[in-house]
């Protein structure tokens, strides 16, 4: 019984409506994720000309600092 159904689920998922459903949603999400990328890439190069090297220094640092405190100590609490 479960081999049927797992065989209708894979010809479901090859089907070209499903398969060109997938393309548009992968294609959306590439799409912005190069647009946040890019627009973190604009705010770090905009900062990098203003800041001074000691201030972009420690921006980057504390950067890194609140990066890890949310890997290592948020997330496993939530």
């Amino acid at each position: 019984m479960q081999e049927r159904t797992r065989l209708k689920e894979v010809k479901v998922w090859q089907s070209e409506e499903v398969t060109s459903q997938r393309y548009i949603i992968a294609a959306f999400v590439y799409s912005c994720l190069f647009l946040v990328v890019s627009l973190s890439f604009y705010i770090v190069l905009l900062y990098g000309v203003l800041f001074t090297p000691q201030q972009a220094r420690a921006w980057i640092l504390a950067s890194f600092i609140a990066f890890l405190t949310d890997i290592f100590v948020q997330e496993p609490v939530i």
